[in-house]
């Protein structure tokens, strides 16, 4: 029973407690009020074919994730590390810049709504800092005014995604053009 995949699929809108769901038990999360068949059906087809359709690449990518809420950081953090990706996440801005003292990301992703220091905050600290300014930052937040945007890429953002419009696998694309310069 124990090598049979489990594909979780949420189509509620509401929480899940990830308390409840034993550690590495589920293959694939699917969280969205409609659900698209092609894509779940896509989803276990990658899942059941054995070749890896993914373009190779060197090494893992290095990831600095700051996100408080614990159902979204517990769902992307499995997705991010299954593929293929190093994360590290944090909860809050503070953490954030205490972990850039000693890590060197190959990128940056931030939610703008964190307690302590907002998204912006942390996006203008690490633009303040030159050894980071190279290093492409996004905005993962379900904040999408176009004031948000605008002052995400004021602040040093190359990306800016809503969280409720894009599924596990567009936010991993993304993220992966994100560290390859796309």
């Amino acid at each position: 029973i124990a090598k049979i995949p489990v594909f979780l699929l949420s189509t509620q809108g509401t929480a899940i407690n990830m308390n409840e769901i034993p550690k590495n038990s589920v293959t694939e999360f699917i969280m969205s009020v409609h659900p698209d068949t092609a894509e779940i059906v896509s989803k276990v087809k990658t899942f059941l074919n054995t070749e890896n359709t993914e373009s190779p690449k060197k090494g893992k990518y290095k990831i600095l994730w700051v996100e408080d809420d614990k159902l979204i950081g517990s769902i992307l953090y499995r997705k991010l590390t299954s593929s293929g990706f190093d994360v590290v996440h944090k909860t809050n801005g503070p953490e954030a810049l205490v972990e850039l003292e000693n890590f060197m990301p190959d990128a940056i992703i931030v939610d703008l709504l964190l307690p302590q220091m907002s998204g912006f905050d942390i996006l203008q600290h690490i633009a303040m800092n030159e050894s980071f300014r190279k290093v492409p930052k996004m905005v993962l937040s379900n904040l999408s005014k176009e004031s948000d945007k605008e002052k995400a890429k004021l602040l040093g953002a190359k990306k800016f995604m809503v969280k409720a419009s894009s599924s596990l696998d567009q936010i991993v694309a993304e993220i992966r053009n994100l560290c390859e310069g796309k």
